[in-house]
């Protein structure tokens, strides 16, 4: 017992020392992009019109509410019922996790902690389930979006420079190769749940899917009983991806075009914005990335420098883009502490 304490606090320090390492990564990506026109930048603040905030702020709550509904319709055809205003509660704590634990997936794991206390027996696995299916809805409109933007920007690409780093046009079309690679490699890792039966005809993987069957007692087969119920409901699938495109990663988009307007900004295009949007949320989805921070806004900078945006003012945007998302999750973190589905159903 007491070396299983000491591995469980040797955990949580890795765990702790690698969340700061990614803190400071963040920080010094986002100094060295500031200070180098630091100047400017200030400059940029005073002269920022702060009336496009409130806006701004409206559409990214939006955004939020619709990825609540949207998983409360997801979670529905598996039995999971949830009230509208416990879906956006459960959300809203999974922004708020999101942010502050040390993981990629910290806001998904309190979330499914969550749901699972207040599920019924025989449907925490559901619970569980409609989350991720959630998260590969969200993902597959991401790529979708990625591949066709990807394709439209290609001579804003060819123009992104890197300080330092001479970049020649046969690389750079390497690079974007590379982006729809892995955009393709996305979508397919998204589809694969729905195409289980022809993975488990591959014989190491149907062996693999049955131990684990085994192991867990039947929740390999829960599972994928699961997501045979959603692959039956494609009319509702198609409907989430369209809503996920449009009201969640087009209105994200929509968020720094308006603080974009605030700064004044000239010179770039809505395909400019969408492109350096798009791309930095794929970037600042690797796990190296606190909430994407630091990552997320090196690629939207450089993408937008590259589509012809000035540099200070993309860097103004970009960090009030920033500063606006981390007040928002930790806005969100008002429904941890009020959660009316806590005190309804008296679960701590």
């Amino acid at each position: 017992m007491e070396n299983k304490s000491d591995g469980g606090r040797s955990g949580a320090w890795r765990s702790a020392v690698f969340f700061l390492l990614k803190i400071l990564l963040a920080g010094s990506i986002v100094y060295v992009l500031v200070a180098r026109q630091r100047e400017a930048v200030a400059e940029c603040f005073r002269h920022f019109n702060y009336w496009y905030l409130a806006p701004a702020l409206l559409l990214y709550f939006t955004h939020m509410v619709v990825c609540a509904l949207r998983w409360r319709e997801l979670a529905g055809v598996l039995g999971v019922r949830l009230s509208r205003m416990e879906a956006v509660s459960l959300t809203m704590q999974g922004y708020f996790f999101s942010l502050v634990m040390p993981s990629a997936i910290g806001g998904d794991l309190v979330k499914i902690g969550v749901l699972s206390a207040r599920s019924a027996p025989g449907t925490k696995v559901e619970g569980a389930f409609s989350i991720l299916m959630d998260r590969i809805v969200g993902m597959i409109a991401m790529f979708v979006l990625l591949l066709v933007v990807t394709g439209l920007a290609v001579p804003i690409l060819l123009r992104v420079e890197v300080p330092g780093i001479p970049l020649s046009p046969g690389m750079k079309y390497c690079m974007i190769g590379l982006l729809y690679a892995c955009t393709l490699a996305g979508l397919g890792a998204s589809f694969a749940i729905f195409f289980h039966r022809w993975i488990r005809k591959i014989p190491p993987f149907g062996w693999l899917m049955d131990q684990a069957d085994r192991l867990t007692h039947g929740m390999v087969g829960r599972v994928t009983a699961a997501a045979d119920l959603y692959s039956r409901s494609p009319g509702l699938l198609f409907h989430c991806i369209w809503i996920s495109l449009v009201l969640v990663h087009l209105l994200v988009a929509g968020v720094f075009g308006l603080l974009a307007l605030g700064c004044g900004a000239s010179g770039v295009t809505v395909l400019g914005v969408l492109a350096a949007v798009t791309i930095g949320n794929l970037v600042g989805m690797i796990p190296i990335f606190p909430a994407g921070v630091g990552g997320r806004d090196l690629a939207v900078i450089t993408i937008l420098a590259a589509a012809g945006m000035l540099s200070a003012d993309a860097k103004t945007a970009q960090l009030l883009s920033t500063a606006l998302m981390i007040f928002g999750n930790l806005a969100a973190g008002l429904f941890f502490l009020f959660d009316p589905g806590r005190r309804k159903r008296g679960h701590a």
